[in-house]
């Protein structure tokens, strides 16, 4: 015969039950935290790593900008001084136009010239010169011609001599622009109203610049061609 089962006995089974059951569960809910906080950690790891890589790659970017930067600015600098040199070949070029008119050798002549502070007064003299001696009509006409040349990248050359080279960084960009620029003391409104000179436009500078010392030389021989068609 089956044994009744008592009222106490189904509670104590169901309680063991229950206890198993809830072990269960909460073996589950372990098992599932120990993998969360797994995979939480392994993905804290990944973004240590990446987040390490991100910023050896902001120190490789900015350093490697830095050094575009200096080389851009040595760049302009070395343009610079090409524009100047190029104008000092044209200043020598006006000492030779200057000895053919005086009659004189150019040293002579370049103690005139280069002893004269204000660069205009120089094109006064060859001027006044020019208007002083007889059969280079036509050579005074091109002289003219010439002067304008002159006066049309005067500014410029008093630019290059006189502006600094400034470095600024657009917002937004990680390069920047290098850039010839008016001194920041210097308020004058003629200097506030100058764009910054660019590389580019340095390079148009020399290009005319060495035009104009060509046009010079021709113009010098073609004098001395004349004189010596004058000569008995």
């Amino acid at each position: 015969m089956r044994r009744l089962v008592s009222s106490s006995e189904k509670s104590r089974s169901s309680s063991f039950l229950d206890g198993i059951k809830k072990l269960r569960t909460s073996r589950h809910k372990s098992a599932f935290i120990r993998g969360t906080l797994r995979a939480v950690f392994r993905w804290h790891h990944f973004f240590k790593e990446a987040q390490a890589k991100f910023d050896k790659i902001d120190e490789k970017t900015s350093y490697i900008n830095s050094r575009l930067n200096e080389t851009e600015e040595l760049f302009l600098a070395s343009t610079i001084c090409q524009g100047l040199k190029s104008w000092a070949q044209m200043e020598e070029a006006l000492v030779f136009l200057t000895s053919v008119l005086l009659n004189t050798d150019r040293t002579k002549a370049g103690i005139v010239m280069y002893s004269i502070a204000g660069f205009p007064t120089k094109l006064n003299i060859i001027d006044d010169l020019f208007a002083i001696s007889s059969g280079y009509n036509n050579a005074s006409r091109k002289w003219n011609k010439i002067k304008k040349q002159i006066y049309s990248v005067l500014d410029d050359r008093n630019r290059l001599a006189h502006h600094s080279i400034h470095t600024s960084t657009p917002e937004g960009d990680s390069r920047s622009i290098i850039t010839l620029s008016p001194p920041r003391s210097d308020a004058r409104q003629k200097a506030l109203k100058y764009s910054p000179l660019t590389y580019s436009e340095i390079v148009c500078f020399i290009s005319k610049v060495a035009s104009i010392s060509q046009s010079l030389a021709d113009l010098v021989e073609e004098m001395l061609d004349a004189m010596s068609n004058k000569s008995p």
